[in-house]
């Protein structure tokens, strides 16, 4: 079974931020759609929002959408299932990267300036690992998504001349061994 590991990480990784109800943020959501939305022209602005609806709806799922492109990978649909784990992903990644700016802020005592502690204070509001299963699960889940690559195509095999037949040096021709010209290109 191809990317094994990393199905496997992303199934428990996904797992574990159901438990730990590690689901996208609508707040911080709605700031980006509105962002887009503003820059775009009016006559696109109701598709911009349904495509930015559904994307949003993906990364409400949190684990469950992990887990279903986990599944979607195992069947062979890579790309798709990519995709719909980094939608997934991408809101507990932003929430693993501001918890571990908060714990070090607080741990050194460095203050980044009033406005952005302010910033970093109502950010990491929207964002919170209540237990240790959500933060466990992104980062297994980080990890799970990484080790999935795709695979190379493998190259045609070469076919290696036999004491029976010989192959033509200008157009790969099956010769018999005894062949003193090809008979295709005739070298």
């Amino acid at each position: 079974m191809k990317h094994k590991t990393g199905i496997i990480l992303l199934i428990i990784g996904g797992a574990l931020m159901v438990i730990g109800n590690a689901i996208g943020t609508i707040g911080v959501f709605e700031l980006l759609q509105g962002y887009v939305v503003a820059s775009v022209p009016t006559e696109w602005e109701s598709l911009v929002t349904d495509i930015m609806v559904f994307i949003k709806w993906i990364a409400e799922q949190g684990g469950w959408a992990i887990i279903g492109g986990a599944v979607l990978i195992l069947i062979g649909a890579l790309k798709l299932g990519k995709f719909i784990i980094w939608i997934g992903l991408t809101f507990g990644a932003l929430a693993l990267i501001i918890w571990i700016i908060t714990q070090v802020i607080n741990v050194t005592g460095i203050s980044l300036g009033s406005q952005l502690d302010t910033l970093l204070g109502q950010v990491y509001g929207l964002f919170t690992y209540n237990t240790g299963f959500a933060f466990t699960g992104v980062a297994l889940t980080i990890i799970g998504k990484a080790s999935i690559k795709k695979v190379p195509k493998s190259k045609a095999e070469v076919i290696e001349p036999s004491d029976e037949f010989k192959f033509c040096p200008e157009c790969s021709k099956k010769l018999p061994i005894a062949a003193n010209f090809c008979s295709e290109c005739g070298n």
